[in-house]
């Protein structure tokens, strides 16, 4: 294959007239080592745990709205850089292994927002409403990161891992602080 081709993979939306609603668990992780770009349908609603896993020269995931749940350890060991939610996208398990990832958020979206370094989830609007801040980006140059106000719940391991952060200034309405968020 000449060098400046692109290896890709575009997941078909049907298979012999049945829709293809998920790729399952571990579903590259042992011939996708080479993929770069893949293309994901809007008929997939679920990315299983360790989609694409191992997919070590992956940079460029094409996702569309209709997903709806993206499984732990989807990306691991994938380098993925930025990552697209669609509006649909709903739940995301285990998002702190997330963190290597910068997303971009469906306007349309009504459970996740970014700021450009964390992750957010808002839930239970009908109740007055909590916003958690699930994960922060792990960058090489930032030191400190305000959270968002209006933040009343800092995730599980939000801010694990993240070597270079020194400092998180949190806003008042912060009540709960989950396990391990700042591990590491």
């Amino acid at each position: 294959l000449p060098e400046e081709e692109e290896i890709s993979a575009r997941i078909p939306s049907e298979i012999d007239g049945y829709p293809v609603t998920e790729i399952g668990e571990e579903a590259f992780s042992e011939y996708g080592s080479m993929l770069e770009r893949v293309e994901v349908p809007s008929a997939v609603k679920r990315l299983g745990n360790g989609a694409f896993k191992m997919c070590m020269s992956l940079t460029d995931l094409v996702l569309q709205n209709g997903l709806e749940y993206i499984g732990e350890e989807a990306f691991y060991l994938t380098p993925v850089e930025e990552l697209y939610l669609p509006e649909s996208v709903s739940e995301i398990r285990r998002p702190w292994e997330l963190g290597g990832i910068r997303f971009r958020i469906s306007e349309e979206n009504p459970w996740f927002s970014t700021d450009g370094y964390g992750l957010y989830r808002r839930t239970g609007e009908e109740d007055g409403g909590e916003k958690e801040l699930l994960v922060i980006f792990q960058s090489e140059e930032r030191m400190e990161y305000f959270v968002e106000a209006g933040t009343t719940v800092i995730g599980e391991n939000a801010a694990a891992g993240n070597t270079v952060l020194r400092e998180v200034i949190l806003p008042d309405t912060v009540h709960t602080i989950r396990e391990a968020a700042f591990e590491g």
